[in-house]
C-alpha cells in the first residue's frame, strides 16, 4: 500500500489514479481553488499536487491523533503520534483518507 499526498490531504491507496479519485470523493475537487470573477475569454490553469511518500515517510510518527483532545490523549500533555503504516494496518477498506494537513 502507498500513500499519497495529494495537495493538502494524505491518502491510501494502491496508486495515484485511486489516490485522485479519493482526493475527488473527500472533497469538492476544487475545495482549496478561488478563481474569482472571471472575464468573457479569460482563462485558468489549475495544478494539483501529487507526491507519493518514501517507506521512511510512511514509517515516521507523524500523525497527530486528533486536532482538539480524544480518549487517546485527553489524560496527557501531549498528543498520540501514529505513522501512516499504523494507520494503514487499522483500516479496513482503501483507497481511504488518513490524515489532513492544516
Amino acid at each position: 500500500m502507498n500513500v499519497y499526498k495529494i495537495n493538502n490531504l494524505y491518502i491510501a491507496a494502491k496508486d495515484a489514479d485511486s489516490a485522485l479519485g479519493c482526493y475527488i470523493d473527500e472533497t469538492d475537487g476544487m475545495s482549496d481553488i478561488f478563481l474569482g470573477k472571471m472575464k468573457e475569454g479569460d482563462e485558468y490553469q489549475v495544478t494539483i499536487s501529487i507526491k507519493r511518500l518514501t517507506s521512511q515517510e510512511i514509517s515516521t510518527k507523524t500523525v497527530e491523533c486528533c486536532w482538539y483532545g480524544c480518549e487517546e490523549c485527553e489524560d496527557k500533555d501531549d498528543h498520540i503520534y501514529y505513522s501512516y503504516q499504523e494507520l494503514i494496518d487499522q483500516a479496513k477498506e482503501f483507497p481511504r483518507m488518513l490524515a489532513k494537513e492544516e
